[in-house]
């Protein structure tokens, strides 16, 4: 005698629905400590990596801001002879749009038409490493189109410092490729209220004779330090050069950019490049 459809499948579903009761997930196995435990072990390892995929990629971003600063001052040096600011003779100083002494002052230098032209947006000017910053460049954001030399930013504003030097022994230089343009704030030199690369002296073209050099503060080591920046570990930071190559960069690296830059030679200037800089940590 064939069995029909319907006695196979009065037959077959009493199996499923014996197997659909066996079937429990993970969760539903695990009793209430044991799955405390695991949410326990998850948080232990899936938020700390979610938190260094953030910082990798924030990384990223910051290191694009910096190729456009960089672009924004060999913008302006082009239509100046190759001189960047601080490098311009002093009677050019004030015709460029600078007053005396300005033009060594970050808050001026990213406040001056040219250079504004060229960022583009006050947004360049964050790096989305630094949350600290992000109130003070909201309100520069809302205020971009008053802020001049004249009107300059607040240095609670933006997250980078320039290689400026000072009247007496000058900074980068765009005929210098080598010499170090801009960093994140988080730098922290030997000398000048550490807004330094390193306590390099005016020295034979060249050479190097610097004993301390700068190293990059970070939130891990110093959770209180102005200087720090909130997503960055000690020992790591972002600068750019000035032949525009915007790197991430460690101690050991930024000594060996330190480095470069006290021994560019040719240029604007006689003498070894200044290491003094500013930033806006004043």
């Amino acid at each position: 005698m064939k069995t029909s459809w319907k006695n196979n499948l009065m037959k077959i579903t009493p199996k499923k629905h014996r197997q659909r009761n066996w079937a429990f997930t993970l969760v539903e196995a695990l009793p209430p400590v044991g799955l405390a435990g695991l949410i326990g072990v998850m948080g232990a390892t899936v938020l700390p990596a979610l938190s260094k995929a953030k910082m990798r990629a924030n990384r990223v971003k910051c290191t694009n801001n910096m190729k456009q600063i960089a672009v924004a001052f060999l913008g302006f040096a082009s239509d100046h002879n190759e001189r960047y600011p601080w490098l311009l003779p002093e009677g050019r100083v004030q015709e460029a749009g600078f007053g005396n002494g300005v033009a060594y002052e970050t808050t001026t230098l990213f406040s001056h038409p040219a250079i504004k032209r060229e960022l583009q947006t006050p947004k360049i000017l964050h790096s989305p490493l630094d949350g600290v910053i992000a109130p003070g460049n909201e309100i520069l954001q809302e205020n971009w189109a008053q802020v001049s030399v004249a009107n300059p930013m607040r240095n609670d504003a933006h997250s980078y410092g320039v290689s400026v030097g000072n009247p007496t022994a000058k900074g980068a230089d765009a005929l210098r490729p080598s010499t170090i343009l801009a960093m994140t704030r988080n730098i922290s030199g030997p000398i000048n209220g550490q807004d330094s690369l390193s306590d390099q002296k005016d020295n034979e073209p060249g050479n190097i004779n610097a004993l301390k050099f700068a190293t990059w503060k970070g939130a891990d080591k110093h959770p209180v330090d102005p200087r720090a920046i909130a997503q960055l570990d000690t020992g790591y930071g972002q600068l750019v050069t000035s032949d525009g190559a915007a790197m991430q960069s460690n101690d050991a690296g930024l000594v060996q950019n330190i480095k470069a830059h006290a021994t560019a030679i040719g240029g604007h200037y006689k003498g070894t490049p200044s290491g003094i800089i500013d930033t806006p940590n004043d």
